[in-house]
């Protein structure tokens, strides 16, 4: 089981540093398709620090080989800090079958943005 988590972990990471998402959008899927039935609020727990690291890890790459608007980057920040704290208490007052739900259709919102505005590009 570590082995996979291990594997999972890289593949997410690599997957998710060149995509730019953060973690959990390529983590929730490879890790849901591997445990369906592991209890979200522990997903969602693991995360974070995959989260944390993957982000960080991205933002000093962009530091060291690209351009970084700080400004902004201090926005996101301050505002990511006002929702992950909102979105922990909303998560602590649903039912394992209600965040289950949520995710998968906040997933799927998301990956049909990605393809539409993909696609848009490329038309």
């Amino acid at each position: 089981e570590a082995i996979m988590k291990v594997v999972i972990g890289f593949v997410a990471s690599l997957l998710s540093s060149l995509s730019g998402t953060g973690g959990p959008l390529i983590l929730f899927p490879m890790y849901l398709m591997w445990k369906p039935n592991i209890n979200m609020k522990l997903l969602v727990g693991e995360s974070g620090p995959f989260a944390f690291v993957t982000v960080g890890f991205s933002a000093a790459g962009a530091c060291i080989f690209g351009e970084v608007d700080f400004g902004l980057a201090l926005l996101f920040c301050l505002v990511g800090i006002i929702f992950t704290l909102l979105g922990g208490m909303m998560m602590k007052r649903m039912g394992e079958s209600q965040l289950k739900l949520a995710i998968g259709f906040i997933l799927i919102a998301v990956g049909s943005m990605v393809a539409v505005r993909t696609g848009l590009t490329l038309a």
